[in-house]
């Protein structure tokens, strides 16, 4: 053998050997690198995302501390928003034609001043407050020819039983019992006939006047009934076609009586159409959380620039089929005006709940461009339907008409039947896999 053909392959051998470790190296430096700008591109796409969001998220929040804030007509406030609490039984006496919600938040501060559930003496003080109003409001009424009724409280004689399952019965084990009452109505009552003369096809507003005893009860519900007393003025200045029926209810919190007594009243068969006003929290924006059908809410969705100052509309379905399938166990007027038959929406404040029922649901937790959110948005609605020539003198809707809306930055409502619904979830699964 020759040694100098050895050396050579032994040479060719480590050169190969050395090539191949040359390359891997090369492969897992070229790999290392790829791993590398493949992470930094990761994070920040990830990044971006999360930009993304948050600046989605502070748009949302800022858009929407912006829609309760109040200006008032002229930068001029009638009455200062104090939070001092009011103790004088004295309405505020004003003669303008706009909503104001400065004026409506004085009444707040006195029906807000102290807790005042059913059968109390705070509660009838506050009962004696909202009379003495509405008749300062007819007045005014009559003076500018408008008719206006007032039933003081309504003496509407009516008795309920419940069902409950006794869990403390020594006898049988869970056995049902059941509860009877006899009540009195001690609801307030106003009536504001519309310019076309028409008693029968009436539009209901009603929040209840009652609080927990532990709570003031601001934006439960004293904000809505402050709400409504502001814009009964407000509709004696801006005339609608329809009637509009007030019921400022007593005894919602120990059991929707109020609501209960007013569908045994005379005028609840008048009543084509209802908006009850609530409050679940304490401030932010009131949400269309409940609608029986698709008419009361497109009604909502539109917009009457020229009847209101200011339209921040806020609703989600979202709460609605929650509601429905039962994962809020939670019941207000909403329930009885439904049961009944008629048509409506309900309206609720829901942000910070823990203060919802608490001694911290007062008028420093209330602020008055939340009351101006509300009133508008009620005031809007009850234009769109009054001005509606079918709407309140066709039969009852159907209840089990289903519908989706939601509100864009509380500047505007998209709201469409199920049915559409169906048809639009139909096309995208037909052409987003087609797209992408």
């Amino acid at each position: 053998m020759d040694p100098g053909n050895n050396n050579d392959e032994q040479t060719a051998i480590q050169e190969k050997a050395n090539l191949s470790e040359s390359k891997f190296n090369n492969n897992d430096s070229y790999n290392q690198t790829s791993f590398s700008r493949n992470l930094v591109r990761s994070i920040l796409h990830l990044l971006c995302i999360i930009l993304l969001y948050a600046a989605v998220i502070c748009i949302v929040v800022f858009t929407r501390l912006g829609n309760i804030n109040y200006t008032p007509p002229g930068n001029q406030y009638l009455f200062p928003p104090l939070t001092t609490v009011k103790s004088e039984m004295i309405p505020p006496s004003v003669n303008v034609s706009s909503f104001r919600a400065d004026v409506a938040y004085e009444h707040l501060r006195y029906l807000a001043r102290t807790p005042h559930p059913w059968n109390t003496a705070a509660n009838q003080d506050n009962l004696d407050y909202i009379t003495m109003v509405l008749t300062e409001l007819q007045k005014l009424a009559k003076s500018s020819g408008v008719k206006m009724e007032i039933v003081s409280e309504d003496p509407t004689v009516f008795t309920t039983t419940s069902s409950s399952v006794n869990f403390f019965n020594s006898n049988s084990k869970n056995k049902t019992t059941s509860s009877y009452a006899y009540l009195e109505g001690r609801n307030i009552l106003a009536r504001i006939v519309g310019t076309e003369n028409d008693f029968e096809n009436a539009i209901l507003l009603s929040s209840h006047i009652d609080s927990v005893q532990v709570s003031p009860g601001a934006t439960d519900d004293g904000i809505n009934g402050a709400a409504m007393l502001e814009i009964a003025r407000h509709i004696i200045f801006n005339r609608l076609k329809s009637t509009i029926v007030f019921n400022f209810n007593n005894g919602e919190e120990i059991g929707l009586f109020g609501a209960i007594a007013f569908m045994h009243h005379e005028w609840a068969s008048t009543i084509k159409a209802f908006i009850n006003i609530e409050g679940g929290g304490a401030g932010g924006a009131a949400m269309v959380f409940r609608s029986s059908n698709y008419d009361v809410v497109k009604h909502y969705s539109h917009r009457e620039s020229s009847y209101v100052s200011k339209w921040r509309p806020h609703a989600n379905v979202f709460s609605n089929d929650a509601f429905k399938f039962g994962s809020i166990n939670s019941k207000t007027d909403f329930t009885v005006y439904t049961a009944y038959g008629i048509p409506g929406l309900d309206i609720a404040f829901y942000e910070r709940r823990s203060l919802y029922h608490t001694s911290h649901d007062s008028i420093e937790n209330a602020p008055i461009g939340s009351l101006d959110q509300v009133g508008n948005s009620v005031l809007n609605t009850i234009k769109s339907m009054s001005d509606d020539p079918q709407y309140l003198k066709k039969p009852l809707g159907s209840l089990q008409q289903d519908s989706i809306y939601y509100d864009f930055l509380g500047r505007v409502v998209i709201s469409y039947s199920i049915t559409i619904g169906y048809v639009i979830y139909a096309l995208m699964l037909v052409f987003i896999p087609i797209i992408y």
